[in-house]
């Protein structure tokens, strides 16, 4: 009866600290979880990050591409009024080589607005 009694004991204590180990392993278990939910919420905020600043910068690359066309688009413009201008000069002075009265009045009209200013 000792004996039986002894290994009940015995039995009940690796019971207890069966028990205990348990509680133990849940408790870490349970940090374990806390930690892992925590981790995934920085990831989430991570990815977020990450996605706005994508968004931003594929906006920024967008807004380049069109700057640049902007740019050509006016550097065309540039390229086509010093043509007009080159064109417009040398038609004033095939007009000034075959009427020479250009040239005079435009003397005496140059004049004249020097005076009055």
């Amino acid at each position: 009866m000792k004996e039986a009694e002894s290994a009940k004991r015995k039995v009940e204590r690796d019971l207890d600290a069966l028990k205990q180990s348990l509680k133990d392993q849940q408790g870490d278990h349970k940090k374990a979880d806390e930690k892992l939910k925590s981790e995934r919420a920085v990831l989430v905020a991570f990815d977020t990050e990450l996605s706005d600043l994508e968004r931003d910068l594929k906006a920024k690359k967008q807004e380049i591409v069109d700057l640049e066309l902007a740019l050509k688009k006016l550097e065309h413009d540039i390229g086509l009024v010093v043509k007009e201008k080159s064109s417009a000069e040398a038609s004033q002075e095939n007009l000034e080589k075959q009427f020479s009265w250009i040239t005079d009045e435009n003397q005496y009209v140059s004049g004249a607005f020097s005076k009055t200013s």
